[in-house]
């Protein structure tokens, strides 16, 4: 592509380079959008939560959280997780990477109903569900736990 030069702006090789004073505009002209009267009136009461602030102060690098459910992500086990999404990606394919049925697949509740059935106990698929984590267990489980639906 060739070089070009309009207004201010340079583009060199398809990247475009603002100078700052194009750059500052863009962000005035952002600053000046206001969405509020594009959203719901409820949605002006609400705030931010304490965890989400939180969780921005630990995401940064030189802060060590002693919070409890951030593990030390030098501790996940990203080479089991691979050979797991490896292993499935081979067994099912595409299909793995589809919706399924909101409670899970069957086949993996299959298996973790015949993993924690016991003779005297006998788990069925119907008695598990999947979740994407524990926090969206705790929201499910919570409000039946407590005698509040």
């Amino acid at each position: 592509m060739p070089k070009r030069h309009d207004g201010g702006n340079k583009e060199v090789l398809g990247k475009q380079r603002e100078t700052p004073h194009a750059l500052r505009e863009m962000i005035t002209a952002s600053q000046e959008l206001n969405w509020s009267h594009r959203f719901a009136r409820r949605t002006q009461q609400m705030r931010r939560t304490a965890v989400r602030e939180l969780l921005k102060v630990t995401s940064r690098p030189d802060i060590i959280s002693f919070a409890g459910g951030l593990p030390a992500a030098e501790l996940f086990p990203v080479n089991r997780v691979k050979e797991a999404v490896d292993a499935v990606l081979d067994r099912t394919g595409r299909q793995a990477l589809q919706y399924a049925e909101t409670e899970g697949i069957r086949g993996l509740r299959d298996w973790i109903a015949r993993q924690f059935s016991r003779p005297q106990f006998l788990v069925q698929r119907e008695n598990v569900l999947i979740t994407s984590g524990g926090q969206q267990a705790l929201d499910l489980i919570g409000p039946r736990a407590s005698g509040r639906r």
